[in-house]
């Protein structure tokens, strides 16, 4: 097979497979495709560049993550899309390869430290396939089982329903969810970190930046609460949509 040839089916095999990744590229192509190595050496060329070669234009490779930065992001995503950090195994049969992660950060545990996000690897389904009308039912059934409106540790403790975290991303938070389920709220004037306060340090940080901050830089920085209490609080699961808000907040003082 000539190279023009091989490029022709290569890129005949990327609109087919609509791979997540390089790994799941090459898990699914034609084995007339060699393997990753043999490709490198015969071009020259990383992944990527080959697929260049082929035809597909690099805004179709919307699946690129081009630095560790953006491999940590991908994983986040997922996290928060999920309600939970996804197992090593999980990750993988997602079509991602943890390798990548190792190779940057040391080992995937290590990776997922560097989230700064509260949630531990879980257990629970791979994919939360309850809609948050059916969610919202789900808790309200499981506080009826307990006398009274479940708490974090109940939902964290409990194997018959999802992780807390599932909840307070769909919802904003327990509070969110425990009003939506009908229950009274309990006031209490002990809130650490209200919206208001988070949406001020980070208009400072911005300003003393002259820039967004990352997801890294955000978690390291000890004055603002975890990721996810920031993503809760702005009840979103995109860093970049929390400093949309913030921007369009300075556009207007």
């Amino acid at each position: 097979m000539t190279n023009d040839e091989l490029l022709e089916l290569i890129k005949n095999e990327y609109y087919r497979i609509k791979p997540k990744g390089c790994w799941d590229f090459m898990k699914k192509r034609d084995k007339r495709i060699p393997c990753l190595s043999k490709l490198k050496e015969r071009f020259g060329k990383t992944y990527n560049q080959i697929l260049i070669m082929s035809g597909i234009s690099d805004d179709e490779l919307n699946f690129v993550r081009r630095n560790k930065e953006q491999y940590l992001e991908k994983l986040k995503q997922i996290s928060m899309e999920l309600g939970y950090v996804p197992s090593h195994q999980e990750f993988l049969k997602m079509g991602y390869s943890p390798s990548i992660l190792k190779k940057y950060y040391g080992s995937y545990l290590n990776a997922v430290r560097e989230l700064g996000i509260n949630f531990n690897l879980s257990e629970t389904p791979i994919i939360v396939k309850e809609s948050k009308e059916e969610l919202l039912d789900m808790y309200i059934r499981f506080s009826e089982s307990l006398g009274g409106p479940a708490s974090c540790n109940d939902l964290e403790k409990s194997k018959r329903i999802y992780n807390a975290g599932v909840f307070r991303i769909r919802f904003g938070g327990m509070k969110g969810l425990k009003k939506s389920a009908g229950f009274e709220p309990i006031y209490k004037n002990n809130e650490k970190y209200t919206k208001e306060y988070i949406k001020n340090m980070l208009r400072k940080l911005y300003i003393e930046n002259n820039r967004r901050l990352t997801a890294k830089e955000m978690a390291e920085d000890s004055d603002l609460p975890s990721l996810v209490t920031v993503l809760t609080k702005f009840k979103t699961t995109k860093i970049s949509d929390i400093w949309q808000e913030i921007e369009n907040d300075m556009d207007c003082v």
